[in-house]
């Protein structure tokens, strides 16, 4: 088999696998919408923002107006909090 053909096969080999990947992922996080409550690990906070892992590899992110509607709030949490 040539180098080219086999380079071919494992192109789509990969192909496949993220297609499968992509399938099983398909409610999360694509399906996550603007304003959406969703439960989260908070891994950082700054004055500027606090961020929220909110699982699948994926980071929420609480700054700007929000963050200082929550202002009484972050006197509250810390890193590690579940919210």
């Amino acid at each position: 088999m040539k180098k080219t053909q086999k380079l071919e096969e494992v192109g789509k080999k990969l192909i496949s696998v993220m297609d499968r990947l992509m399938e099983g992922a398909a409610g999360f996080p694509g399906a996550l919408k603007r304003n959406q409550k969703v439960e989260g690990t908070i891994t950082a906070i700054s004055k500027k923002m606090v961020l929220i892992d909110i699982g699948a590899k994926t980071e929420g992110m609480v700054s700007g107006e929000d963050l200082a509607e929550a202002y009484d709030v972050l006197k509250e949490i810390k890193e590690g909090d579940k919210i």
